[in-house]
């Protein structure tokens, strides 16, 4: 797409496929730690600055080359060049796609980044490459003095990793809607959760660690149950009976735990 060295204007439109919510949101930190990497500033940014322009989908903007070129900070008798070789890049990669008849210029831009394919995360440099590799929750979190490595890549670290970006995710994406948040904060919450549970696990004397462990199975069963009967609500404004049958047998987990644990509390005005 060498031609946008000397163009002066082209159209731009949102590229909108058969899963439009599919990728990586543009400002997230996935694009920072892995697609900088792998197509240099100068493209990344022209790819989310093309992602701002065509925000509205039903919408055609028409931009200039030499405006983009003002907006990427590019200067100097190597700028039309340096604008070409980073479009060319977005193209090959699927960001971008050239429409268009005859000399019009016309520019299909996605909305979203896609995730890095197998040849590009074989080439990133360093730690990066193992971080790509952990669960999509958490390539995100790798930060670029700390990526995550193969040693640094589970337990405790890991899931404080991944609840950061869970977060993240949430506060950078002002698109997502209530059902997506919901999902989100879900897991948020489980996280958070299992984090707790680790730390008092490591707290606690080692005489009671099994039975902090059973109530915390039992407790994680029964949030998992309010929000699969939040979500019923939701969706069908009801609760099934499969919803009632899991809140039963968690709060029946919950009741069996503090009764094993505490026998004597039956008889001392303790009912079931």
């Amino acid at each position: 797409m060498t031609e946008l060295a000397t163009t002066g204007a082209m159209s731009l439109r949102r590229w909108v496929d058969d899963a439009p919510a599919a990728g990586v949101d543009p400002r997230s930190g996935y694009v920072d730690h892995f697609w900088i990497p792998s197509l240099g500033p100068t493209a990344v940014c022209l790819a989310r600055t093309l992602m701002r322009m065509i925000a509205r989908e039903d919408r055609t903007v028409v931009v200039r080359s030499e405006d983009l070129r003002a907006i990427l900070g590019l200067h100097g008798a190597d700028a039309p060049t340096a604008l070409a070789r980073a479009m060319d890049l977005l193209v090959e990669h699927g960001i971008v796609a050239r429409g268009g008849i005859g000399d019009e210029v016309e520019l299909l831009v996605r909305s979203r980044f896609p995730h890095l394919d197998d040849a590009l995360v074989a080439a990133l440099p360093g730690d990066l490459g193992v971080a790509h590799g952990a669960p999509h929750s958490l390539q995100a979190a790798a930060t670029l003095d700390a990526p995550l490595g193969r040693r640094r890549a589970q337990g405790p670290h890991l899931r404080a990793l991944s609840l950061a970006a869970g977060v993240d995710e949430i506060l950078v994406d002002p698109s997502l809607d209530p059902g997506q948040l919901a999902f989100r904060w879900q897991h948020v919450i489980r996280l958070a959760e299992e984090a707790r549970d680790d730390a008092v696990l490591d707290w606690a004397p080692a005489d009671v660690e099994s039975s902090l462990a059973e109530c915390h199975l039992a407790c994680q069963a029964m949030s998992e149950a309010i929000w699969a009967a939040q979500r019923a609500v939701a969706t069908r404004g009801a609760i099934g009976e499969d919803q009632r049958s899991d809140l039963a047998g968690a709060a029946a987990g919950i009741i069996d735990w503090l009764v094993s644990e505490y026998p004597s509390a039956s008889t001392s005005g303790f009912e079931i």
